[in-house]
């Protein structure tokens, strides 16, 4: 039997020596003349907690930092978290105090809700598995609050720039006009987002609560919006009085008039028809009657542009004491001037006021000024994309004298006045302005 044993112990021994790993056995846990722990240990033994004492082998060093970890970045402020991460509210509120709301979501949702003073009113609401922020939003809609979340808590309050919370519950952006200017476009928001925008020489700042921001900036983007050019082709002229009557004009006449209901006369105005383009292309063509400007401009809808044809006279003006007299000089313009204003409706039709001026040096006053008559309109008309206006009606006298004398006999002093004639020659006539508005379509570059 002794020797059964031996012979047992002794196969073990050796089965042992052969399977077993290159790996070195941890000090202090062998046994003197058994074979290894491990091979009678199934694959589930865990050693069991062992005093420091226990062990024989050097200490373990402590693994150095990470140098990503000494250059991690502190922890950035909390941001909104995604609806599917937010704990679910549910909860129904039928004429509930909104702070006592503010409590059961706070409640609900194990998290902490700060109401400042302006928070106040009542709420009804049916809440049905609402993420926490999304619920927040439906509970302050009625009272237009407004929240923000911070580190530890989520504030709640009125965003208006009398709260003193309002820079906690507002964020700041910046908005570059492309086509207005930050004047024009603040003129154009409704009255309760002027508050919250201010125009600087270039862009428009908004500090508004998070709620109010994105509509905002679509309604910037709104009104911010490309205007349409328009190309004004002009035709100044200068047609004698006679001979205009003289010609079948569809504005001669015709268009003075009793009005419908008999109220009294009225100015009808009408666009020129193509006998009156071509009429005046005759006239002028024949030298009955005088262009006295033919411009082409561009601009934009809402913008004026001005046409003026004008001869600018300077006189000197004594001013001041009679013992301290100085001389000033000032212009007086004479010719004619057009300022026009386009605008373009939805359906394509242009709107134009209109302004003309004409002013002629008729004479000489006191002092030797000039005298100047002045003529004026002011109008508004309606006309379809390349439709010719007429502007006319705007008539004058001018009168000179003309003097005819026998040559050389004519400058002989005293008796020259024998061979000489003079005569007065009165001239009325009209200026007549011609208008056509095209519209310049996308990628059209106006010519």
């Amino acid at each position: 039997m002794i020797v059964k044993r031996f012979i047992i112990i002794s196969l073990l021994l050796l089965i042992g020596v052969g399977v077993a790993p290159a790996s070195p056995q941890p000090k202090g846990l062998t046994i003197p003349g058994a074979p290894p722990l491990w091979w009678f240990a199934p694959k589930s033994f865990r050693l069991p907690d062992l005093a420091p004492s226990d062990f024989v082998g050097e200490p373990i060093e402590p693994a150095e930092p990470h140098a990503a970890d000494e250059a991690s970045p502190p922890p950035e402020r909390e941001t909104v978290q995604e609806p599917q991460q937010q704990p679910l509210i549910s909860n129904v509120f039928i004429d509930t105090d909104i702070r006592q709301a503010l409590a059961d979501i706070a409640a609900a949702a194990n998290v902490v809700i700060v109401a400042d003073d302006t928070v106040s009113g009542v709420v009804t609401a049916d809440l049905k598995e609402t993420p926490l922020e999304r619920a927040l939003d439906i509970v302050l809609a009625a009272g237009n609050y407004t929240w923000v979340k911070e580190p530890n808590y989520y504030l709640v309050g009125r965003a208006i720039p009398t709260n003193p919370n309002f820079l906690r519950l507002a964020e700041t952006r910046l908005y570059k006009p492309s086509y207005l200017s930050p004047e024009q476009i603040i003129a154009l928001l409704p009255e309760q987002m002027t508050e919250f925008v201010k125009a600087g020489a270039q862009t428009i700042t908004i500090t508004a609560p998070r709620n109010m921001m994105e509509r905002i900036l679509t309604d910037l983007k709104t009104v911010d919006a490309p205007p349409r050019r328009i190309v004004l082709e002009a035709l100044v002229t200068e047609v004698a009085t006679e001979t205009l009557n003289q010609f079948n004009f569809s504005w001669v006449w015709k268009n003075f008039g009793l009005s419908s209901n008999g109220d009294g006369m009225e100015l009808q105005y009408s666009s020129a028809s193509a006998e009156d383009v071509a009429t005046m292309k005759l006239l002028v063509t024949k030298g009955l009657a005088t262009v006295r400007a033919n411009p082409r401009v561009m601009t934009v809808e809402g913008k004026e542009a001005l046409i003026e044809v004008a001869q600018e006279n300077w006189f000197q003006v004594v001013t001041g004491p009679a013992n301290f007299p100085y001389v000033t000089l000032q212009v007086i313009k004479s010719g004619i001037s057009l300022k026009v204003t386009p605008m373009v409706s939805s359906d394509g039709m242009v709107t134009i006021q209109l302004a003309p001026e004409v002013s002629d040096a008729t004479g000489t006053g006191q002092a030797g000024l000039p005298i100047n008559t002045v003529r004026r309109a002011n109008t508004t008309v309606v006309v379809k994309d390349g439709e010719t206006i007429i502007i006319g009606g705007m008539s004058f006298e001018s009168s000179r004298k003309r003097t005819q004398k026998i040559p050389i006999l004519g400058d002989i002093p005293l008796i020259g006045q024998l061979f000489t004639s003079q005569r007065m020659e009165k001239r009325n006539s009209e200026v007549v302005i011609m208008i056509t508005p095209r519209i310049v379509q996308d990628g059209d570059s106006g010519n």
